[in-house]
Order: structure tokens, then C-alpha cells, then sequence
């Protein structure tokens, strides 16, 4: 112990400044490292944050333009289901369907006309009123009815139909059998057919 004393006496001044330079100089220098290391964690997290509120307010931006973008399908789908319940009856029976095909087979001079009414099915914004259809007659007048059938304006759609050749007559008139669909606006409820 005594030699470390003699030793510590022993050292100039100029030795102790280096020395406390050396020790402040290494202090500084460790303190300083851990404050940048701090530092760049900040300014990482930080940049991170930033892109992270850009991705946010990106996503935010795609958000509202999708927004206006379903505003504006809504309000054409509103218009166009507005023109559809204003051009489309709201009391359209079986019944009346019935009264224009027999209207139509009238015109086309149809023979042997029988009509059945179908359940009413709801479609959406609209009510399907279909009526079973049958009928003997020439091309041309199955081709006038078809006409007059899907050019009124409830009456839109003839399907499901089947034509063949009628044996029980010695002309050549066929049997015209199809399905005639009228709509109704959905709106409102009409009488149902009997079952």
C-alpha cells in the first residue's frame, strides 16, 4: 500500500490533467454514445409513427372516396328504383294479367286460349306475376301475340315456352305453351292467385 502512495506523490500535474482528460474524455465519450443510440431509437420510432400516420391517413383518404363512390351508387340505385316503382303498377292481379291476354289472343286471333295463375314471387323491388299460357295458332300469330305480350309495359318477359304441332286439327296451327310474366312494384301488397 505504501508503494501506491509513493507512487500517487510521486505523479506531476501534468500527469493528473492527462489522466483526468483521459477519464472525462472516455466519460464523455460513453455518454454521448448512449445518448445517440437513444437518440436513433427515437428518431427510428418516430419515422416509423410518421409512415404510420401517412398509411392512416392514406387509408383514410381510400376510405372516403370509396364512401362518395357508394353515395353516389346509392343515389342512382334510389333514382332508378324511383322509376321503377313510378312506371310499374302497383295493383297488378293475376286476374288483370289474365284480362290482357286474352286482349292480346283477341288481336293475334288466337283459338283454344287457356291461362292458369302461378304464385306471385317477390324479386327485390319487384313482384313477379306469372300466368301459365296455352294456345293453338299460326307462327304468325304467335309471333304477333309474343309482340304485344312483351311490348306492354308490365308484361316484359315470356320464357319457359314450348311450340308443337297441334294433331287434333287438319291445318297447320301449332300449340304455343309458355310461361308470361307482369311485374308489380313491391311496394304494396295485391291480391294473391288461388293455389
Amino acid at each position: 500500500m505504501n508503494q501506491l502512495f509513493s507512487k500517487l506523490i510521486g505523479i506531476t500535474y501534468q500527469r493528473v490533467f492527462m489522466l483526468s482528460l483521459a477519464l472525462s474524455g472516455a466519460y464523455f465519450y460513453l455518454y454521448t454514445f448512449d445518448n445517440y443510440s437513444k437518440l436513433n431509437a427515437q428518431i427510428e420510432s418516430a419515422t416509423k409513427e410518421i409512415q404510420n400516420q401517412k398509411n392512416v391517413r392514406k387509408d383514410t383518404e381510400d376510405t372516403l372516396k370509396k364512401e362518395i363512390a357508394v353515395k353516389e351508387s346509392v343515389a342512382t340505385l334510389s333514382q332508378q328504383f324511383e322509376t321503377i316503382a313510378k312506371s310499374l303498377p302497383t295493383q297488378l292481379t293475376p286476374s288483370d294479367v289474365i284480362g290482357f291476354v286474352d286482349k292480346f289472343a283477341e288481336k293475334s286471333k288466337l283459338k283454344d286460349v287457356s291461362q292458369s295463375p302461378m304464385q306471385v314471387n317477390r324479386r327485390d323491388i319487384v313482384e313477379e306475376v306469372p300466368v301459365q299460357i296455352s294456345f293453338l295458332g299460326t307462327y304468325f300469330q304467335i309471333g304477333e301475340f309474343i309482340q304485344l305480350a312483351s311490348t306492354f309495359q308490365p308484361m316484359t318477359r315470356v320464357s319457359s315456352y314450348k311450340i308443337s304441332v297441334d294433331t287434333t286439327e287438319t291445318t297447320s296451327r301449332y300449340r304455343f305453351s309458355a310461361r308470361l310474366f307482369a311485374y308489380r312494384s313491391a311496394s304494396e301488397k295485391a291480391e294473391e292467385p288461388a293455389k
